[in-house]
């Protein structure tokens, strides 16, 4: 083999690399993406339409996401009552429901791209409350009529219940994503993470609660998250370890069913075991009065027994803050130990937050309770002043309560009023629920003044659809990136193993070659030594003969 030929060996080996690594740094080709999430929600479904254009890389290690918005500049955004899981008696209504929902995200996502706009439908904590037989014939239902009627891209496992878990860690990238809190800043030794906020968000079935933590301690496993931002196996690692706990049951509507089942069974204790049909409500104002239908169960934990019989009940209010919260805190079971650690609502351990330092976002009811209460920014947090509020509120009688909220709301329709008051009516009760989980059950001083209650985060509504969203667009990216450096790394060995090869077979016939020389050295040495010596005889044969002519 020639110098030549090896030389344009390696030359190609070296092409290859150079190609491998254009491919693999390239931009990715620059397009505008969708994705439809619908959050199946416990009271009601949102769905909602993001848009995204690709790009190589931005300063936050996640894509540039936002609410698409229609010609008029509104976003792409529709709202469905009830909740999916009040569908597991009426499973034929599904099809109507659904279709109400993404007809109207298919009027604005092009045709051509529908076929790559991935939809979820991802169930909450409603979903979770329901066996596993109603849960499954709900989402057969809904896979096979986004199947059958759509040109999204769907499959069955994108459409599930979501564990409480996953609902606290969306929300928590939300927030931190929309504050900015994933992009890294220049450091004395490179770039270095920013400290993040805390998230509480209460829903209808559920309250979760997620926040970065700097060591695990003695935590037990489920109570722990992680999420990375890495974007491939040579950039800056970004993990964050995070305490992520969900709470089924401690929604404000499921607490509020409890909470009344509670005091069905403390009027039985105390009355000889007699079933009320009329029962005092100290978290009500006092002359207002609600009837449910009560099914006596045990509703300590989170967990609730199978409902036994059922009762018609009228609660009358008596507007007592103090005795409010005195009915709700059992329900807390905060009356047990899990020494060294804090114990939080129903004896989860719980590793504190840096109080003096993070702050944390409240969703949801945080936002809807403390709006209502005319406390949420400009106006800051401060347990005093709330709890002050609240006392003034539930003693406020039902009759003047409702005068006000009409002078405050004259311009709203009879129906918007009264679809309006059935957030307010039993704020009582919300408000002094609320309190007591955030300080008692929760564990937050009352002394905490860093709780900021929204509903949006640089004009952005804060969803932790949104942060599903970026989760799974991250866990892709991640994969496909993986996929393709394993692909390079294999193609990356194959041409060293060529090149190992090509280096040996010249070194062999460079052994081969020096071998022969040397055969051909010695036999040429050889030859001369015998001609050498062969002359040397004949000149002694020579040498005697003339002295043999010369005797006598």
């Amino acid at each position: 083999m020639s110098w030549h030929t090896l030389s344009t060996y390696l030359n190609t080996i070296t092409v290859v690399f150079i190609l491998l690594e254009m491919h693999t740094f390239e931009a990715a080709p620059v397009g505008q993406n969708y994705i439809i999430i619908i959050d199946a929600g416990s009271s009601g479904s949102r769905m909602f339409v993001y848009t995204w254009r690709t790009k190589a890389e931005s300063l936050s290690g996640l894509e540039d996401v936002e609410i698409l918005k229609d010609v008029s500049g509104n976003p792409v955004v529709k709202k469905k009552t009830p909740g999916l899981s009040s569908f597991a008696n009426k499973l034929s209504d599904i099809p109507d429901y659904i279709s109400a929902l993404l007809s109207y995200a298919e009027s604005h996502i092009p045709l051509s791209s529908q076929p790559s706009t991935p939809l979820f439908i991802m169930a909450t904590a409603g979903m979770r409350l329901l066996t596993q037989t109603d849960q499954d014939k709900i989402w057969e239902h809904v896979r096979s009529h986004v199947k059958s009627t759509y040109k999204f891209q769907f499959k069955e496992s994108y459409a599930y219940t979501i564990s409480g878990v996953e609902e606290g860690l969306f929300g928590w990238i939300s927030v931190n994503y929309l504050l900015g809190r994933f992009r890294l800043l220049p450091g004395d030794k490179g770039p270095v993470k920013q400290p993040t906020n805390g998230m509480l968000d209460m829903g209808g079935a559920s309250m979760q609660i997620a926040y970065e933590v700097q060591s695990t301690g003695n935590l037990p496993s489920s109570l722990v998250s992680e999420f990375s931002l890495t974007r491939n196996w040579f950039s800056t690692n970004q993990r964050y370890k995070l305490y992520v706990k969900s709470y089924l049951g401690y929604g404000m509507n499921a607490f509020r069913r409890r909470y009344e089942e509670y005091l069905f069974e403390m009027f039985g204790i105390n009355n000889s075991k007699q079933k009320a049909s009329r029962i005092e409500d100290p978290c009500l104002l006092e002359g207002f009065s609600v009837t449910s239908e009560i099914t006596p169960r045990p509703v300590i934990g989170e967990m609730l027994e199978p409902a036994r019989e059922k009762f018609s009940v009228q609660y009358t209010g008596t507007g007592n803050m103090d005795k409010c919260m005195q009915n709700v805190e059992p329900l807390l079971n905060l009356n047990q130990s899990c020494s060294p650690l804090p114990c939080a609502i129903n004896n989860v351990v719980q590793l504190d937050p840096d109080f003096n330092s993070m702050e944390f976002y409240g969703l949801s009811e945080f936002y809807y309770t403390l709006e209502t209460l005319k406390m949420i920014p400009p106006v800051q947090y401060n347990y005093s002043s709330v709890l002050r509020k609240i006392e003034e509120t539930c003693s406020t009688p039902w009759e003047t309560y409702l005068s006000t909220l009409r002078k405050e709301n004259t311009n709203l329709s009879e129906e918007k009023f009264n679809s309006f008051l059935g957030f307010k009516k039993l704020i009582c009760f919300k408000a002094s629920y609320l309190v007591s989980a955030f300080h008692k059950g929760l564990h937050f001083p009352t002394n905490y003044d860093k709780l900021i209650p929204t509903l949006e985060i640089n004009t952005i509504e804060l969803q932790w659809s949104l942060g599903a969203l970026l989760y799974k667009l991250k866990a892709t990216t991640i994969d496909e990136e993986k996929k393709r450096e394993i692909v390079v790394f294999s193609v990356v060995i194959f041409c060293v193993v060529i090149v190992l090869i090509l280096i040996a077979i010249i070194l062999y016939f460079t052994v081969i070659k020096c071998l022969r020389t040397s055969k051909q050295a010695q036999n040429g040495s050889v030859t001369t030594d015998m001609n050498n010596l062969e002359s040397n005889v004949k000149s002694n044969n020579d040498t005697l003969n003339q002295l043999n002519d010369k005797m006598p």
